[in-house]
């Protein structure tokens, strides 16, 4: 016959059986990141459903420069549906990884959501705005129609990088300083990837130097200098020093 005595079973004392609780475990991520995340998958998911080759033509629209025009007119409608799903979806991604910079240090709060969408927003129009104006200063509207292209285009592939590190961010979060490294190090090469192409372009049909001075001037500088702002406000620098 065996016997057992309470508060022995598992090798564990009366007090230590006694002293066990049921504690409530903490949730992965918070309601505002699944909202992030949800919203950023659905526009993902729509711009595969409306053209199965949306993944693969921003991936070579943005590492290959070589024929770009060619491939855009062939297959990717600049207007068309799925390049508005994955610009809007940049916008909704960069957001994320500013409310995820600013959470860690502050938490979460509607108030960052509103936030990080007004910068992330402001941060893609001045692009535009910037290029229009060095546009109408020169005179010469019609060439810079391929640097805005630029412009809309790239940040399109580099949304669907900013869904996966946000993804595995939210879900691993002991990996934040090593995915804030990867984020910043994407959103440079964002940058020059645009201004090289554009420059080239600009320089290859005769527009002065100056004027590609203060093209990066209002196109890259400015943005930037919003974005770096935001991030010094919160003290990210710390964490590389």
């Amino acid at each position: 016959m065996f016997t057992a005595t309470s508060g022995n079973i598992f090798g564990l004392s009366g007090t230590e059986w006694e002293s066990m609780e049921l504690v409530e475990r903490v949730g992965t991520f918070g309601n505002f990141q699944l909202f992030f995340l949800l919203i950023s998958l659905i526009l993902i998911v729509l711009a595969k459903a409306t053209n199965t080759q949306s993944y693969s033509v921003v991936f070579k629209l943005f590492f290959i420069s070589r024929k770009a025009d060619a491939r855009i007119k062939e297959s990717w409608p600049l207007l068309g549906s799925p390049a508005w799903f994955l610009a809007l979806n940049f916008v909704i991604t960069l957001a994320h990884s500013l409310y995820l910079f600013l959470s860690e240090e502050q938490g979460e709060s509607f108030f960052a959501v509103l936030i990080t969408l007004g910068i992330s927003f402001g941060f893609f129009l001045l692009a535009f705005l910037s290029m229009a104006l060095i546009a109408f200063l020169t005179g010469a509207r019609t060439v810079y129609q391929t640097p805005m292209q630029s412009t809309w285009v790239l940040p399109q592939f580099v949304g669907i990088i900013f869904f996966l590190l946000n993804l595995v961010w939210v879900l691993n979060p002991a990996f934040s300083g090593y995915l804030k490294l990867a984020f910043l190090l994407f959103f440079v090469l964002l940058s020059i990837k645009r201004f090289v192409r554009s420059s080239i372009y600009l320089l290859r049909n005769g527009i002065e130097w100056y004027y590609i001075l203060l093209y990066l001037c209002t196109l890259e500088i400015l943005p930037l200098s919003v974005l770096g702002w935001f991030l010094l406000e919160m003290d990210v620098i710390k964490m590389f020093n």
